[in-house]
């Protein structure tokens, strides 16, 4: 194993060569501190094929460290960088106390019968280079080369090693105290907020200023879990929103907390009241569910099946509502299209106008996740035009054909063409008759504007349905297509056209029977 040693000096570096077979230091060469000192040091141990480098390290007297130390560590840690930016095996440094090597250099120098104005200073850095590597080869004891790499390597797998076991003791004790702290706290926080012996009143100065007395909460359809919490700790009933939470996920998996009105108190424990929640309040609710497509009429007919009076019906159907979904909507204008199709959950006591209300927070609330407003007006329409425009592709198409429809019917709006549709004519002829014969086509040729979309450019006047959510997104987002044509044929496939050619040729071909009034 081949080792070189450096004498760092201000101006100069004083290096010796050894092999550990042979264990002789043999001077080498001076390196001037001129710029090129890292190169040159780089090219020695290269030449010497040497991947361990002794350093002297000066020390005062009193063997500590001195500023030279310092400037000696600082130009090692250059040399090892300049080592990894040239990409060359970066040097196994030993530093070695140097003390007094200088002067004994000098003094071997001088016995060696060397005039003194004969002796380069440099003479005298290459020597001291060689005392320090001498030092540091007898101090070997006789190891082989192949026994002083495996100790420098152990020693750093073991310092190594040292410093793992250790991290890896610190991080069990933080998980350790973390996991602890944690049960502790969650063993404390499920417990109730008041004790139950000092809100019995017999010593008024123990009863504390919350949890004694019973609190009405209210959970309302579709309230999610965390805002149930949220406000159980906001009202004192239970100490901690996460705690509850946790314990819904740990303990009740299959916990369904039911829509209600409850008595609740600060005394009882998180585990007591999950159990209330899940019998459910002695508050009467029922079901009622809209679906998309219906119209107001198909409205009507359920809220007389729960058992609504019909004038009740008729009187919240006509009322006055300040909605931001209705925005643009005519005061007389029925609130066909507005029913959101969903399923709804109310108590016994609920108005028509109250379910109508929520039915609007609904669907506004999907037009505000989706952005809706700013995409219709992007294509020119405000948010009523968007809906009946929506409503007239979900009265003609069901998903996935409603986006390339929804772009038939932007293109034909945008070119000034008449929608053509079939299901708006339908929507007028079931108003004027909704008793009527739907076999009978005949109807097509009887509507006439602003109804009669084969003759009327134009939307109609409001939304002929309630649009479903993939309605809604198809006019937002239409195909990237440029049709101008579509038919429902026979067979209930659509079939699209970019001509009036290639139309009557979809007509001629797939729509004999549902087509003959065209």
């Amino acid at each position: 194993m081949k080792i070189v040693a450096l004498d760092v000096g201000e101006k100069r570096i004083g290096v010796a060569t050894a092999d550990t077979a042979i264990k002789i230091a043999v001077p080498h060469s001076t390196v001037q501190v001129d710029g090129q000192e890292l190169e040159k040091i780089a090219q020695i141990m290269q030449e010497n094929e040497a991947r361990h480098l002794v350093v002297g390290l000066p020390r005062n007297a009193q063997g500590e460290e001195t500023a030279q130390s310092k400037a000696v560590r600082s130009f090692i840690a250059s040399l090892q960088i300049y080592f990894v930016k040239k990409k060359l095996p970066k040097p196994l440094v030993k530093f070695q106390d140097e003390s007094l090597t200088s002067v004994m250099a000098e003094l071997n120098l001088t016995q060696g019968k060397k005039r003194k104005k004969k002796r380069q200073k440099g003479d005298i850095d290459q020597e001291a280079a060689t005392l320090i590597l001498q030092d540091f080869l007898d101090n070997l004891r006789g190891r082989t080369s192949e026994e002083v790499e495996k100790m420098e390597k152990g020693k750093k797998k073991s310092g190594l090693k040292r410093k793992l076991w250790m991290v890896m003791a610190i991080i069990i004790a933080v998980l350790m105290v973390a996991v602890v702290g944690t049960i502790t706290w969650y063993t404390d926080a499920i417990k109730p907020v008041a004790n139950e012996t000092d809100c019995t009143g017999i010593n008024p100065e123990s009863v504390p200023e919350y949890g004694c007395s019973l609190e009405s909460f209210t959970i309302v359809d579709g309230e999610s879990t965390s805002d149930i919490a949220e406000r159980l700790e906001q009202k004192k009933l239970i100490k901690s929103a996460w705690a509850f939470r946790i314990y819904l996920k740990i303990e009740q998996k299959n916990a369904v907390v039911r829509v209600g009105t409850y008595e609740l108190t600060g005394t009882m424990s998180v585990a007591e009241i999950v159990s209330a929640l899940q019998e459910g309040s002695l508050a009467e609710t029922f079901r009622i569910m809209f679906l998309p497509g219906g119209t107001v009429a198909d409205a009507k007919k359920r809220l007389l099946a729960v058992g609504y009076d019909e004038d009740e019906i008729d009187a919240a159907l006509k009322a006055s509502y300040d909605h931001p979904l209705l925005a643009g909507r005519a005061d007389d204008a029925p609130l066909e299209g507005f029913i959101f199709g969903e399923t709804y959950e109310f108590y016994s006591s609920a108005t028509v106008q109250e379910i109508l209300t929520r039915t609007f927070d609904e669907m506004y609330k999907f037009v505000q996740e989706n952005d809706l407003v700013a995409k219709y007006e992007a294509r020119g329409f405000s948010l009523y035009e968007g809906i009946t425009l929506a409503s007239i592709v979900q009265g003609e198409a069901k998903m996935p054909d409603q986006p390339t429809v929804a772009q038939v019917f932007l293109s034909r709006l945008n070119g000034g063409i008449v929608l053509g549709s079939d299901a708006v004519i339908a929507y007028a002829a079931d108003q004027i008759n909704p008793s009527r014969d739907k076999t009978d086509m005949s109807y097509l040729n009887t509507i006439g504007c602003p109804w009669n979309s084969r003759r009327c450019a134009g939307l109609p006047p409001t939304p002929i349905m309630t649009p479903s959510t993939s309605a809604l997104l198809a006019v937002a987002n239409p195909t990237d297509t440029s049709y101008l044509y579509f038919l429902t044929g026979d067979d209930e496939k659509m079939y699209y056209a970019h001509t009036e050619a290639e139309h009557e040729r979809n007509i001629r071909d797939h729509c004999k029977i549902k087509c003959k009034y065209l």
